[in-house]
């Protein structure tokens, strides 16, 4: 069956909130970064909220994380995932990430709970597709990486691309 996705229109969103988020620092095993420079580097930017006690959170990272080491190896798919914590445990967010090839938005300070307040994150696991320019693409990234059959995002990646592409030529995106 085929996945039912919503696009949430830039003006719906509004302009304020995407910068406020953009400074946040994540990090990775082999880098510190924002996600400002994340996004410049990226087509397409996953945000991943879940936590380690979540049992539905730990299915759907699995396999996104084969979705993204499959993408890895094929250089022309720009993609990049950012987790963000709902962990109470600074030691629960440490062993989850420990497991993830991607970045994460740090356990200490604001900006997690910034970027839930943003994107009005309220259920876990939660993935949100945005586009390089930070629009978002769809909130139902949960849905697409269940219903990839194939785990290589083989179905979601055009259907993200289309999207993007559907949206810019409305006018619902800034321009970036």
């Amino acid at each position: 069956s085929k996945a039912t996705v919503s696009v949430l229109y830039w003006d719906e969103m509004g302009s304020g909130e995407v910068d406020a988020w953009r400074d946040s620092i994540v990090v990775r095993s082999d880098a510190t970064s924002t996600i400002g420079e994340v996004m410049e580097q990226n087509t397409v930017i996953g945000m991943f909220y879940g936590g380690r006690l979540c049992a539905a959170c730990r299915d759907v990272m699995g396999k996104l994380a084969q979705c993204y080491n499959q993408l890895a190896v094929k250089k022309h798919f720009l993609l990049e995932i950012i987790f963000v914590s709902s962990d109470k445990d600074e030691d629960d967010y440490t062993e989850f990430v420990r497991t993830m090839p991607w970045y994460s938005v740090q356990y200490n300070g604001s900006a997690r709970t910034t970027l839930q307040q943003a994107f009005n994150v309220s259920l876990m696991p939660t993935i949100i597709f945005l586009n390089a320019g930070g629009d978002v693409l769809t909130r139902d990234g949960r849905i697409l990486i269940q219903s990839d059959s194939h785990m290589s995002f083989a179905n979601t990646w055009p259907l993200l691309l289309k999207l993007d592409g559907e949206a810019r030529e409305q006018g619902s995106f800034k321009d970036s």
